[in-house]
């Protein structure tokens, strides 16, 4: 199994019992998103991002001032 960064698969351990606390129990199939992993990044006053993914395709926004202007 590849390295994580900050070992973010022990969190797993972590929300299992967080949820099993308030009576929720993970089945198998079920899907955990972990968030990104990297760091964010800051925008310039105008600013167009496009990320590709091999599974899931093709996002991009154009912001101004920080703010979604096209999604």
């Amino acid at each position: 199994m590849p390295a994580w960064p900050g070992d973010i698969l022990k969190s797993v351990g972590w929300l299992v019992t967080k949820l099993s606390s308030i009576g929720i129990t993970l089945s198998a199939g079920d899907m955990i998103l972990t968030g990104a992993l990297g760091p964010p990044l800051p925008l310039a006053e105008v600013e167009h991002v496009k990320i590709t993914s091999s599974q899931f395709g093709e996002v991009e926004a154009w912001f101004d001032q920080g703010n979604v202007i096209i999604v």
